[in-house]
């Protein structure tokens, strides 16, 4: 295993403890944001997405009544989150040798 799969499977074990919102922060941070803005395209676009979802998971999680619209929202953020992270591989991640 390299020093990179090494890194990024600690980065991603890390990653777990966050929530949503804690997420939505780093990715969106200035010194972060120039690695996911070719996956993500704007700002503006991403936070709506997490918007989206933290609206559908608050309700489940608090198990307050999720309107079809909240419902559709959030399914439809989960859809674009997957299509966005299955366009990222791990040779386009900054610092991979192997690109």
């Amino acid at each position: 295993m390299s020093r990179i799969d090494v890194d990024l499977t600690s980065v991603v074990r890390l990653l777990e403890y966050c929530d949503l919102r804690e997420l939505q922060e780093i990715i969106t941070s200035k010194t972060a944001w120039p690695t996911f803005e070719s996956s993500f395209a704007t700002k503006e676009s991403l936070n709506g997405r997490f918007g989206q979802l933290a609206e559908l998971r608050n309700g489940i999680r608090h198990s307050r009544t999720v309107d079809e619209v909240t419902r559709k929202d959030g399914e439809a953020a989960v859809l674009w989150f997957n299509q966005v992270l299955a366009q990222v591989t791990v040779s386009s991640l900054p610092g991979n040798r192997s690109a």
